[in-house]
């Protein structure tokens, strides 16, 4: 049986990240996943042209 969420902790051991980069990035995928509506996704999910680390730009 698949999980239906990660701790963020978990996300950062298995991706090498630090804790809270796992969190913006998993609170992203929420909010992606939020704006698209009930669709469920199914089967492998590829991300594509991801930046992780760094200053956004316009951020303060």
């Amino acid at each position: 049986m698949m999980k239906k969420a990660m701790a963020t902790t978990e996300i950062a051991r298995q991706f090498s990240f630090k804790q809270q980069t796992a969190w913006f990035f998993k609170r992203k995928v929420q909010q992606a996943m939020k704006s698209t509506g009930p669709q469920r996704l199914l089967d492998n999910v590829e991300v594509d042209e991801t930046v992780i680390g760094g200053a956004e730009k316009g951020a303060p």
